[in-house]
């Protein structure tokens, strides 16, 4: 499936940078978002610490904003050039992938 998404943007940073993108930001609130619903079902207040306290929609959409912002200003330049910063010290971006080992090493290695 990454050899055909590759293929198909054509531009391995183009294709990197987006994937890792979206796939940053569907596990950071998809998590997220079990627990939203819970909060919102009355039965499961017994078993909150602080069960009187519920962040109305409004708090949580300008948390979400907050967030929303620093991932587009911060973590999305650093997802954007690591690709590049990769191939500029010789980590090995080609398809098909290497070992896993060897993926290991090279990532412990550039980090």
């Amino acid at each position: 499936m990454w050899a055909a998404w590759y293929a198909f943007m054509g531009n391995d940073v183009l294709a990197t940078g987006i994937m890792s993108f979206v796939m940053h930001e569907l596990v950071y609130f998809g998590r997220s978002l079990p627990w939203m619903i819970i909060d919102r079902i009355p039965s499961f207040n017994k078993y909150k610490i602080q069960n009187q306290k519920v962040p109305t929609a409004r708090e949580q959409w300008n948390c979400a904003k907050l967030v929303l912002l620093s991932h587009f200003t911060v973590e999305l330049p650093q997802i954007w050039f690591f690709h590049p910063m990769a191939q500029y010290f010789g980590l090995a971006t080609g398809v098909p992938f290497p070992s896993l080992l060897k993926m290991a090493y090279q990532i412990a290695i550039f980090f």
